[in-house]
């Protein structure tokens, strides 16, 4: 066996997938997983959008959310990078997944709110715990303001 083409992307994923067996992660929890994960890129759309149909499913969404709200705490969360993209994927499913989602992030403003004192300074001294502020203050904005989320909504639909 040839171990010499495996980078290290690939040797991750596969920890990532026997982690998940042992977990017993659902498919859903998973796709969250990978979604929210700690590389340096973000989530591919189809995966996004993938998350997103889930939520209309009764099963899948009480997979999905609290799957999501559990990255920001201290046995979910790991990183500044886990959190953003955690609250960007939140937005995501505001914008595009089922009316159950506002309602349930709505419910769990006070996660959000928390992380407005986030902080992160990175090795190099820069604060990447800015991003995460902006961004959970763009969707306590969003959850505020019913006539944004259905423009939102709409327009989302129509793409």
């Amino acid at each position: 066996m040839n171990f010499g083409n495996f980078d290290v992307h690939d040797i991750k994923s596969a920890f990532n997938k026997v982690k998940a067996t042992v977990m017993q992660l659902t498919e859903m929890e998973q796709k969250v997983k990978e979604a929210t994960n700690a590389e340096a890129w973000g989530a591919s759309s189809s995966l996004m959008q993938e998350i997103a149909k889930g939520t209309y499913d009764y099963q899948g969404f009480n997979e999905i959310m609290p799957a999501i709200f559990k990255r920001f705490t201290a046995e979910g969360g790991h990183t500044w990078r886990n959190v953003y993209k955690a609250l960007t994927l939140i937005e995501y499913l505001i914008k595009n997944g089922s009316d159950r989602v506002i309602e349930y992030v709505r419910s769990h403003t006070y996660e959000l709110k928390t992380c407005l004192n986030f902080t992160y300074i990175d090795e190099k001294g820069k604060d990447q715990g800015i991003n995460v502020r902006h961004r959970a203050q763009q969707i306590l904005d969003l959850l505020n303001n019913e006539s944004l989320i259905e423009d939102d909504r709409l327009s989302q639909s129509r793409k």
